[in-house]
């Protein structure tokens, strides 16, 4: 065979790859369309369409495509905020955790007597599912009617990690007040920081926060003066030593958010989140979202998805994937 004929015929068989590629991408999507439906209401009201998740270009659609494909055990775990606490102990046992005063599975053995204000209750396996008797007031059957949801519903049914989960409420020691605690949520790929969140009065009516570069900077006009406003700026060794901590616990992982709570110079750990707002937040908006894809898509071979043997025929989505990822790694300059 001649150079000519070799040539054309790696051509041709690379334009039927590429053909049977884009139907089995095409195919992937449409089922995702058709049998996850509350995943499509989602994304059509936060993209206003559905977005191509067998094709995730974005942070918001690249979780998009986690919560359909990737089923790492260790997501399990890591929704869970007991089993975290249990697999960060056993990595870093010097990370300090906020005290677990209680921890039960009926509401009936819910002490009451323990709900004072320097405490929090919430679901083992749940996000925005806390009562702070300190800022709130429910009265003891609002309480009681509030846990048993907690135990009784699938958390997030369209996340499959809460879908494995035991249910089970908790107590725990508040690791401050709202004026001494800072939240600080960094965005992790395989240990690596790439962007993170500061947050002020969280989950109070005075809550602020800014998006930051992975060095601490603001990344808009309006971050910075939300930073300067509040006058409580995280030192820059605080924030690298918890930066630090971050890409130790993300090694190995293509994307986590990794939370602390910072009290003066301590840093306390806050939970590990694989589903950060569920992709329909505001990282888009905000700017960070193409900071944190580009980290993501360059880590993603390390992804539970791309790493483990799939069986027969979400195989042929796999292959197609992997190489349309090698495209989009080179549209965005990543290796």
């Amino acid at each position: 065979m001649s150079a000519l004929a070799r040539i054309v015929s790696r051509e041709s068989a690379a334009d039927v790859t590429s053909i049977i590629d884009e139907l089995i991408l095409r195919a992937a999507n449409a089922w995702i369309f058709i049998t996850r439906g509350r995943l499509r209401r989602r994304c059509i009201r936060h993209f206003g369409r559905f977005p191509d998740i067998a094709r995730p270009c974005g942070h918001d659609a690249l979780m998009q495509w986690r919560k359909v494909f990737d089923h790492n055990p260790l997501f399990v775990t890591f929704c869970d905020k007991l089993e975290t606490r249990e697999w960060v102990r056993r990595r870093m046992p010097e990370l300090k955790c906020a005290e677990l005063v209680w921890v039960g599975t009926s509401v009936d053995d819910l002490p009451l007597d323990l709900l004072t204000a320097d405490v929090v209750l919430k679901a083992a396996s749940g996000s925005g599912w806390n009562y702070f008797p300190g800022r709130q007031h429910w009265d003891v059957a609002t309480v009681r009617d509030r846990c048993a949801r907690w135990l009784q519903r699938p958390r997030r049914r369209d996340e499959w990690a809460y879908g494995q989960l035991p249910a089970r409420i908790l107590i725990e020691r508040l690791n401050g007040t709202v004026d001494e605690l800072v939240d600080l949520n960094l965005r992790c790929h395989n240990g690596r920081v790439a962007s993170a969140f500061i947050g002020y009065a969280w989950k109070t009516d005075d809550a602020r926060g800014a998006y930051v570069s992975a060095d601490g900077t603001p990344l808009s006009d309006a971050g910075q003066a939300i930073l300067e406003q509040v006058g409580r700026p995280v030192p820059p060794e605080l924030f690298q030593r918890a930066s630090s901590i971050a890409a130790h616990l993300s090694a190995g992982i293509d994307h986590v958010r990794v939370d602390f709570h910072l009290r003066g110079d301590e840093i306390f750990l806050g939970e590990l989140t694989v589903y950060s707002s569920s992709g329909l937040g505001e990282e888009e908006k905000e700017g960070v979202g193409p900071i944190i894809e580009r980290q993501w898509i360059e880590e993603l071979d390390e992804s539970w998805f791309l790493s483990t043997p799939q069986p027969w025929p979400v195989s042929l989505y796999q292959g197609a994937f992997r190489r349309w990822l090698e495209r989009r790694r080179a549209e965005l300059g990543v290796s």
